[in-house]
């Protein structure tokens, strides 16, 4: 091993314990340190500097003197750039990284940079091997160009009044530019594939998670949930079509969930909150509903058959044409549902709250709407208004003399069930 060299570390460094430091600290000790440690190099930084005096002074000095630099672009911090620039105007070793996934800025995209992700262990060791790599060609004595340095060698060249020197400068100038583009495109490939390589991570990340919200033990589906609700992926549209039958789920936070057609037979989801959430087509027969908040929630078309909604509260969700066969629906507030065309045959509705409902055209059949609340503004199966003397059972029981259905001449070609 050769003898002890400085690598002064261009880096964002924030305040103590930021988000910047701690990604700062890591990059240094498990990526940058362990690479420099195979040619004798000891890495400093500027928050690591020690002597006495000024440490802008000090910085500027270990830019220009120590026989090689590592500069992280992440973040485009101004001092990063700063500093960079004056290490391109010396045309010295220089060594450029940045964090996977952010773009290379146009001026410094010719220089061949380093992608890393610090939270993927097999980045790390990527970006580790492409230090020594770059490490190596120095220490074998590779020119190194910069932008600043190349610009500098054309502008000398440029003043000379010797014919063959101003050929030299346009063929340099051309390839110069030439090189600066396929470095461009270059990066810009690397970025394109580390965006499609996270794009499929995610992708798998957000298959496992929603598999493990379908999940029968409490705490893997509620933190999948959780962690589905911090990518947006619960209201994104994700979910549409899952199947999440026997997910248990109760008190999950599903505030504007889209989940749309999703399949959530026998799954409990007592006293969830599932306000404003699309739930257009979802089956929830024999699921656990009662006490779940699904106001203003949109039920259009969702198969409730045998679920237990006690409780529950569906005051202003739209409910038309759902399935709610053999539902409870004890004491559950419905006040303004809209229950257009619902199927609430054998439906267990006593005590509920149908303040302002819509049942219009609804299927009552056998249904129990014993000690239900309604009034003047609850709309009827036939399209009238509730009124204290109208007699119910003329919806419920087909034996009655009065009886309506908005099906009728169905019902009369079948015999009574």
């Amino acid at each position: 091993m050769s003898e002890t060299k400085t690598c002064f570390v261009i880096a964002p460094i924030g305040e103590p314990d930021s988000k910047i430091r701690k990604r700062s600290d890591q990059i240094l000790e498990h990526v940058i340190k362990p690479a420099l440690e195979e040619f004798g190099y000891t890495p400093i930084r500027a928050d690591q500097i020690s002597e006495p005096g000024i440490i802008t002074s000090q910085v500027i000095q270990h830019i220009v003197d120590d026989p090689l630099v590592i500069a992280d672009l992440t973040g485009r911090n101004p001092n990063v750039f700063y500093e960079l620039a004056i290490r391109h105007a010396l045309k010295k070793p220089l060594i450029q990284i940045i964090e996977t996934g952010e773009l290379i800025p146009f001026d410094v995209a010719g220089t061949r940079t380093i992608h890393v992700d610090h939270h993927d262990l097999d980045s790390v060791a990527e970006a580790k091997a492409e230090i020594i790599k770059q490490i190596n060609s120095l220490e074998e004595g590779v020119e190194f160009h910069t932008p600043i340095s190349v610009a500098l060698d054309l502008q000398i060249l440029s003043r000379s009044e010797d014919p063959e020197s101003q050929s030299i400068v346009e063929i340099l100038q051309a390839v110069y530019d030439l090189r600066s583009s396929v470095s461009a495109l270059h990066n810009r490939f690397e970025e394109l594939e580390a965006f499609v390589h996270t794009a499929k991570e995610l992708e798998a990340k957000k298959a496992a998670l929603i598999e493990q919200m379908g999940s029968s033990v409490k705490s893997v589906a509620i933190a999948a949930a959780e962690r589905l609700s911090e990518y947006s992926w619960l209201s994104d549209g994700s979910l549409r079509g899952a199947n999440l039958a026997g997910a248990n789920l109760p008190g999950a936070y599903l505030f504007k969930a889209n989940l749309e057609f999703v399949y959530l037979q026998g799954a409990i989801l007592a006293g969830a909150n599932l306000r404003r959430a699309n739930m257009l087509g979802v089956r929830l027969q024999g699921a656990d509903l009662s006490g779940a908040n699904l106001q203003e929630a949109f039920l259009n078309h969702v198969s409730f058959r045998g679920a237990r909604l006690s409780e529950a509260n569906l005051q202003g969700a739209s409910m038309a044409q759902a399935h709610l066969e053999e539902a409870d629906l004890v004491n559950a507030n419905l006040r303004e549902t809209h229950l257009w065309d619902a199927y609430l045959r054998g439906a267990n509705l006593q005590g509920a709250y149908l303040f302002k409902a819509n049942l219009e055209h609804a299927d009552l059949l056998r249904a129990n709407l014993q000690g239900a609340h309604m009034d003047e503004d609850t709309i009827l199966p036939d399209d009238t208004h509730w009124t204290a003397d109208i007699d119910m059972a003329r919806f419920t029981d087909r034996n009655h003399p009065d009886f309506w259905h908005p099906r009728l001449w169905l019902l009369e070609e079948r015999p009574p069930s």
